[in-house]
Order: structure tokens, then C-alpha cells, then sequence
């Protein structure tokens, strides 16, 4: 899991080990902790699953546990997507592109998509001038 995070930003034990973490560091989430350490079934299905897909099978049997995690691995990916749309906003609003108003948001949003475009279909379905 920390390969997909920076070197800075440490998870609590019991989210990487819940199986071997020790207590004390989820103070309000104990019970839940335990009866989690307690569950063969899902110790499981740790060693099967990614860690967060592990947690999000366990949102309805541990709720609090699960959404305190969710939300601590959540908040890096969407911080990255933020300052990623801010940057693309930087560099298309120059002064040379200042005059970009109306169309900013379809261009900051096929900017920041991984679809590539397929210009062939396009093409393909344009309706050919007829010459009179």
C-alpha cells in the first residue's frame, strides 16, 4: 500500500496490520478492532485482497473501523486530483489564453481525463458537404 503513497505520509499500524497492530493507537474503535482481530475469516481475506478492498467489504460488519480508514486512504488520491485540476487551470489561463471565458471548463475537463480521444470514429461518423 505504501508504494502508491509518499514516503511522509505514514498510515497507523492498524490499518496496514489489524491483525497485528496493538490497540492503544485506535482509542475509540477498540471494539471493533478487537472483534476484527478476533475473525479468522477475515484474516483471510487480508492476505486475498488489497487493503482497500479489504476494508470496503467490512463497511456494513465495522462500520467505524472501516470509514476512519476509508477516509485516511481516500484523502491523498483526492488531494493529488485537486492540485492537479489547479495546475491545468494555471496553465491554461496565461495571458496569451486569457480570452479563454466560456469554453475553460471543457478544456480544464479533456485536459485532465486519461480517455484518449478516437479521432477515426469521429471522422468516420462527420457528414461529408455534398458539392451542388
Amino acid at each position: 500500500m505504501t508504494k502508491n503513497f509518499p514516503k511522509d505520509h505514514i498510515f497507523p499500524e492498524w490499518i496496514q496490520q489489524p491483525f497485528l497492530a496493538d490497540m492503544s493507537d485506535a482509542d475509540n474503535l477498540k471494539e471493533e478492532l478487537i472483534d476484527l482481530q478476533m475473525n479468522q475469516g477475515c484474516q483471510t481475506k487480508l492476505r486475498k485482497l488489497p487493503l482497500s478492498g479489504f476494508w470496503c467489504d467490512h463497511l456494513v460488519a465495522y462500520p467505524e473501523l472501516a470509514r476512519a480508514v476509508l477516509e485516511m486512504i481516500i484523502s491523498y488520491p483526492t488531494t493529488y486530483l485537486c492540485e492537479k485540476a489547479f495546475s491545468t487551470i494555471l496553465q491554461m489561463k496565461t495571458i496569451a489564453r486569457n480570452r479563454l471565458q466560456g469554453g475553460l471548463l471543457h478544456v480544464m475537463r479533456v485536459t485532465l481525463t486519461n480517455t484518449k480521444p478516437r479521432f477515426q470514429k469521429l471522422i468516420a461518423h462527420k457528414q461529408q458537404r455534398k458539392s451542388h
